[in-house]
């Protein structure tokens, strides 16, 4: 399919640029094909991150609820890396309501440029397909 159209497009602009060498609208061809699967990459980089960050916002929040339950002045184990460490669970449970907001900030960031991002590749793909139509 993806063929039929780029070679549809590139008929298309050897008709309106006839002055142009076929083999230089096809390097030009490919070269959008480039682009367009670079964009479609850098879409799947964003949602995988984003994924990643909302798994990481789920566990801090049962986390923390699991933390309110404990008496503040309790002790607790927290990681750091592969070392477990005795901590204050209020101290702890502080440190992850911190950490839980910064990553709701960024989340929120990330969703924007995600849906900013998704729109632009609709758009030019929209683009794509009224120019072929033409």
């Amino acid at each position: 399919r993806s063929s039929d159209l780029n070679q549809h497009l590139l008929m298309k602009f050897h008709k309106k640029l006839p002055s142009l060498p076929l083999k230089m609208i096809h390097q030009m061809n490919k070269f959008l094909c480039y682009l367009q699967y670079q964009r479609l990459l850098q879409l799947n980089v964003f949602h995988q991150n984003y994924l990643q960050m909302e798994s990481r916002r789920r566990e801090l929040e049962k986390t923390v609820e699991a933390l309110e339950k404990v008496d503040g002045g309790s002790d607790v184990y927290r990681s750091a890396g592969q070392i477990l460490f005795k901590a204050n669970a209020g101290e702890t449970n502080v440190d992850l309501k911190d950490q839980l907001e910064i990553l709701i900030v960024q989340l929120t960031k990330t969703k924007t440029q995600l849906d900013a991002f998704e729109k632009q590749v609709k758009e030019k793909e929209a683009h794509l397909r009224s120019t072929i139509q033409q």
